[in-house]
């Protein structure tokens, strides 16, 4: 038997709580759960708003492990009070009145004050990385999304995970046919989707493969490949794509670079053609929708620190190309000697 007792939110909790960070929940107790009401200590000394914890007397009582609730769950002392009944309500009622006596000049609205009981975090999280590779004149680009299910994770074997990957090469190739064919130049070409499902473990955060990545190669002739009539720019400039969720902060944003674009891509400031790149985020988007429709699945950032999915809910690119170095590392620089010193 495990009691999880409610405490006032420090300014920490409550920052998480209003920035949506974590897997925050409205309403005490947790559904399935009833509260208690028991030791009704008060805080020794004047607490530290937002450093010291200030416990309630009022607890959820859990059990066993198998039935234990997980995340945040919020509430304030006045709703609190609602829920209970009888002498449950007079005890917390009495406590609020001793701890706005105590404490008056930091506890005065104390019905509205945020409380929090925090549940056991997840043991595990698990979601697809799927890779997006092909070939620019030898050289090797990809691209990664990741795909899961938000507080269902899902769980694949390797068939399952060749037959995803399946379904993202022939809708990307079906994209690409008719929205991206002229954004790029002969020298893009697809060649295989790789889908691997990942587990993060807690504690520690240890990242681990399930099984290896399972590729499915286009067939020769399938291959997407550029149509545009010019050539290639530079094998490192690349369109940024940037990944928008309900997340507040930099862990719910996520990026990935598509290859290069044809070089009439660029205007005369050096700066990509919205006329080119507006298209290319439309057909990206349109082929999100195209997997979902399909899938039980949805794109996904990772929060490896927060331990969270957070879904794509938009995608938005800017105008100012990007640099991928590690594309030219493996190009010979064909130097040419024209001048040397008499």
């Amino acid at each position: 038997m495990t009691r999880r007792y409610v405490y006032l939110a420090s300014l920490l909790d409550a920052a998480i709580i209003g920035s949506h960070l974590g897997d925050v929940h409205g309403g005490i107790p947790p559904p399935g759960f009833e509260l208690f009401v028991g030791d009704s200590r008060m805080p020794r000394g004047a607490p530290q708003i937002g450093i010291d914890e200030v416990r309630l007397p009022v607890y959820v009582e859990v059990p066993d492990e198998a039935t234990e609730f997980s995340g945040w769950w919020t509430s304030t002392i006045g709703d609190l009070l609602l829920v209970l009944t009888g002498t449950d309500q007079s005890l917390l009622a009495d406590w609020a009145t001793r701890l706005v006596d105590r404490f008056g000049g930091i506890y005065g609205d104390v019905l509205g004050a945020p409380v929090v009981v925090k549940g056991k975090g997840p043991d595990r999280m698990r979601w697809l990385e799927t890779t997006h590779r092909g070939l620019l004149f030898g050289e090797q680009f990809q691209h990664h999304l990741a795909w899961g299910k938000p507080g269902d994770d899902p769980t694949t074997d390797e068939a399952a995970a060749l037959e995803f990957a399946e379904l993202l090469a022939t809708n990307w190739s079906t994209i690409f046919a008719t929205s991206l064919l002229t954004a790029f130049n002969g020298d893009v070409v697809y060649t295989e989707v790789g889908v691997v499902e990942m587990t993060q473990d807690d504690p520690g955060g240890h990242v681990s493969e399930s099984y290896g990545t399972q590729w499915f190669m286009y067939p020769t002739g399938t291959r997407p490949t550029g149509g545009a009539a010019t050539t290639s720019l530079p094998y490192e400039v690349a369109c940024a794509v940037s990944l928008q969720t309900d997340r507040r902060g930099g862990s719910g944003k996520g990026r990935f670079y598509l290859p290069p674009f044809s070089k009439d891509s660029v205007t005369n400031h050096g700066l990509f053609n919205m006329g080119v790149v507006s298209p290319v985020i439309a057909a990206i988007g349109a082929y999100i929708d195209a997997v979902k429709a399909t899938s039980d699945l949805v794109p996904i950032v990772v929060s490896r620190k927060f331990r969270s999915l957070n879904e794509v809910k938009s995608i938005t690119c800017g105008v100012v190309p990007d640099s991928q170095r590690r594309r030219r590392r493996q190009l010979s620089e064909a130097r040419v000697a024209e001048w040397t010193a008499a």
